[in-house]
């Protein structure tokens, strides 16, 4: 029989050792003064128990909503939940508008709007907005949810308005101008059509009229007073109503684009707000995975796809459960890195579907073990280096974020 310590000694020779249950979660702990979310014990325990998991910070979530109240006064203030809360789960992220008695949310698709009509409950009865209706084919399914369409095209507002005397009743709707984005909005010729037309809006209560800047994320101010200009001067042409301007970067630039209504979104997760001289909003997500497995190469010896790494050096490589079919860029791998026990690590090789490989040769001896935890984004790696590191923009990250690893809200 052979002796324990021999087997043991033979498993770190070929980089395979395998360590205990026990033993993952004491690393965990280790790592507890470097990071805040791994004192939790749920955190703790969803990790060991699938090896990844994405950690949704409710405090934090509230706290920049807060300040972008703040920021938006005397504005109201609504939430984007477009695409299932940007990938983080509506499910997860209605209680934190609850709490912050959020009364408008936006999302961009009938079905988008049902699935969160299906999860309120109680007295929190926010009104929900559908960017993109088709309203010709679902007039009935919006009024018997209760949802409010978004009108882009005089077309649909002819549709929604006979669709509106069929009820004989005042229809809730948001009609969306151009004003320079020149995407899916009522052009300048439609609003003029309705003025000299008034009746076709008769039938509408307008809740707001809104528009969607093209530059507020990079400042062009020049470009945002162009459009500012504009949407003042087509709302002139349309009976009074709120208005609303500003998303996410906006509501930080100047207070006259506020009007009635804010609709922050990327901000609220912690995205770094254009040109401002410093972060302003918390980071609220944490994307978590383990080493599963380390393997010692000698110099020469390639990882991955294509052999596109090769060890100029004796490496440790470390393999995480995570992968481009997870939702994470395969760019990420080219010149990105990790963030263990507080020391960056280069991600190496070509990504998998399900796995990556990261080069820990450098990684303290205490730390280089398998079921430690590395971080891909959270206090060391934000949610805009992440984006920078891939060469994407920090909403499009997070809407990539697959559904294969859990959701932990604390």
């Amino acid at each position: 029989m052979i002796a324990q310590s021999t087997l043991i000694l033979a498993k770190r020779k070929l980089g395979i050792l395998q360590i205990s249950k026990k033993y993952a979660i004491l690393n965990y702990h280790n790592l507890t003064v470097r990071s805040k979310m791994l004192k939790n014990p749920t955190v703790i325990k969803t990790l060991n128990k699938y090896g990844t998991c994405l950690v949704i910070d409710s405090k934090a979530l509230i706290n920049n909503y807060n300040l972008i109240q703040e920021k938006s006064t005397p504005a109201e203030v609504s939430w984007v939940l477009k695409n299932n809360a940007y990938g983080l789960g509506v499910e997860n992220i209605l209680p934190i508008l609850n709490a912050v008695h959020c009364q408008h949310i936006f999302v961009a698709t009938l079905l988008e709007g049902i699935q969160i009509k299906e999860l309120l409950n109680g007295n929190y009865q926010p009104n929900i907005y559908i960017l993109n209706p088709i309203v010709a084919t679902q007039a009935e399914d919006l009024l018997e949810n209760n949802l409010i369409p978004v009108l882009n095209t005089l077309h649909q507002i002819e549709v929604w308005s006979d669709f509106a005397a069929t009820q004989h009743k005042k229809l809730s709707v948001v009609l969306h101008i151009e004003t320079g984005i020149n995407r899916l909005s009522l052009s300048r010729e439609e609003i003029i059509y309705l003025h000299k037309n008034p009746n076709l809006l008769e039938n509408f209560d307008i809740k707001y009229i809104m528009s969607h800047f093209a530059t507020a994320s990079i400042t062009r101010t020049l470009e945002m007073d162009k459009q500012y200009e504009e949407f003042l001067s087509l709302t002139a042409m349309l009976p009074k109503s709120k208005y609303s301007l500003a998303a996410s970067d906006a509501i930080f630039v100047d207070k006259k684009y506020l009007f009635d209504l804010t609709r922050p979104a990327i901000a609220i997760y912690g995205a770094v707000i254009a040109d401002m001289d410093e972060q302003v909003m918390q980071n609220a997500l944490y994307l978590y995975s383990t080493i599963q497995q380390i393997k010692n190469l000698h110099v020469g010896e390639k990882v991955g796809y294509g052999h596109l790494w090769t060890a100029n050096r004796p490496s440790k490589i470390a393999t995480l459960f995570l992968g481009y079919a997870d939702g994470i860029p395969r760019s990420l791998t080219a010149t990105s890195k990790v963030n263990i026990g507080g020391y960056m690590c280069p991600i190496v090789g070509c990504m998998s579907m399900d796995l990556t490989t990261v080069d820990i040769t450098d990684l303290p001896e205490e730390l280089a073990v398998e079921g430690m935890v590395a971080e891909i984004m959270g206090d060391h790696i934000s949610l805009e280096d992440f984006s920078n590191s891939t060469n994407s923009l920090d909403c499009d990250v997070l809407n990539r974020l697959t559904h294969r690893y859990p959701r932990v809200v604390i």
